[in-house]
């Protein structure tokens, strides 16, 4: 079917294959590099691994679909920024600008880091503190290079390695399938629900593609002629199309990496040391140690590209902006990456801190409550103030 909506029905009926593979694209990163370690059945159990499995769809969508909803009810055309300026004032949409851009910049933060830390763990040890600094500086001139392209054209970059990515990634899950430890799911392992809760923050965080929603919902909403109703539609199949692949991707992968690796191998691990090349030691390194490095740099690249839309959103209609023109607040962030890679801090760490926590506040929190304030009263917006707060709250506590 064509890209292009012909008819009101074929809008409402069709998945935006072109978006799913952006949104595909921009979680991945995350993803691919650290759940394994942080939430695999090795490491949190078997039980609680396939009660992620049950849930991560779910969480996913409506973290997601509450955002999307926000976006359509506005109809401004304007993204979420504007939406919520329009529904609830500028008061609230400078703190949903700023929450949008800690968001933004943590996932990017993130993502920076794990692309710095694999090309300066690809040298040998004295020289990793120099590779670091040199891969920061130089990834950061590229970010900004590509930072000055539009939506539409970093829509085409990510789209180029959403496929090739998923191929891989599927490969090397059944790859690894001889090496599973099937010990680990017979091992007994307790359910409580405490831990649960602290592990949605990062399952959301993982399949995360929130930044790239409001130029999605933009075009859908161009393709559907400004069609609420229809838009709402077609949006929904194609964010539970695109939360389903992330998810299926992501927890297969994650189980298979988590059921290969042992106690020991990951132990010894760096700081920072993503999946992948945990799994290049456990193959021997050789070729592997090439083969990883590519896919560490794809999904790092693809989800630093989608989520620069989330950081300019943020940064557009923030107070700073007025003095400041796109290109050198682009630049400040630029330089702030730089820094932040340079310093290498824990990755994990800064999901539980910061990341994850915003994720669920710009995702679903905020925009359930402004929606439920303007008198749309579905069960979807009650449920998401709900599992924000709880999660939220126990991770305060903890």
């Amino acid at each position: 079917m064509s890209l292009s909506a012909v008819s009101h029905p074929a809008t409402r009926n069709r998945v935006n294959s072109r978006w799913v593979a952006t949104h595909f694209a921009t979680a991945m990163g995350i993803g691919v590099l650290f759940v394994p370690q942080a939430l695999g059945p090795g490491t949190i159990g078997i039980s609680a691994f396939l009660v992620m499995v049950v849930l991560c769809i779910p969480l996913s969508y409506l973290n997601h679909k509450t955002l999307s909803g926000l976006i359509i009810s506005g109809g401004t055309g304007g993204g979420s920024v504007a939406t919520i300026k329009s529904m609830a004032g500028q008061k609230a949409s400078l703190l949903y600008a700023a929450l949008l851009f800690i968001s933004s910049f943590s996932i990017c933060m993130i993502n920076f880091i794990a692309l710095v830390a694999a090309i300066s763990q690809s040298v040998p040890p004295e020289y990793t503190d120099i590779a670091r600094i040199a891969a920061a500086i130089g990834i950061g001139l590229v970010i900004y290079l590509f930072s000055a392209q539009g939506h539409g054209r970093i829509v085409s970059l990510t789209k180029y390695i959403a496929v090739p990515l998923s191929l891989v990634l599927l490969f090397l899950s059944c790859l690894l399938i001889p090496k599973w430890d099937w010990q680990l799911v017979s091992a007994p392992s307790e359910l409580h629900l405490k831990e649960i809760i602290t592990f949605i923050p990062i399952i959301i965080f993982a399949m995360n593609f929130s930044p790239c929603v409001s130029g999605y919902i933009e075009s859908s909403m161009r393709d559907s002629n400004n069609n609420k109703t229809v838009c709402e539609q077609s949006a929904s199949r194609t964010l539970l199309a695109s939360c389903s692949a992330i998810a299926v991707t992501v927890m297969f992968f994650s189980f298979s990496v988590s059921m290969s690796l042992n106690s020991t191998l990951l132990d010894s691990a760096d700081n920072n040391a993503n999946s992948i090349s945990l799994v290049a030691q456990l193959m021997g390194g050789g070729w592997f140690n090439v083969v990883g490095f590519f896919i560490v740099a794809a999904a790092s690249f693809g989800a630093l590209m989608g989520t620069v839309i989330g950081v300019k959103d943020g940064l557009k209609d923030s107070p700073l902006s007025k003095k400041v023109d796109e290109k050198g607040l682009m630049v400040l962030v630029t330089v702030a990456l730089v820094g932040i890679g340079i310093l290498n801090p824990n990755i994990i760490d800064l999901i539980k801190m910061i990341s994850g926590p915003a994720v669920i506040a710009v995702g679903m929190l905020f925009p359930a409550i402004v929606m439920i304030k303007n008198r749309h009263y579905q069960l979807i917006y009650f449920v998401a103030i709900g599992i924000s707060l709880l999660t939220l709250a126990v991770g305060l506590l903890m």
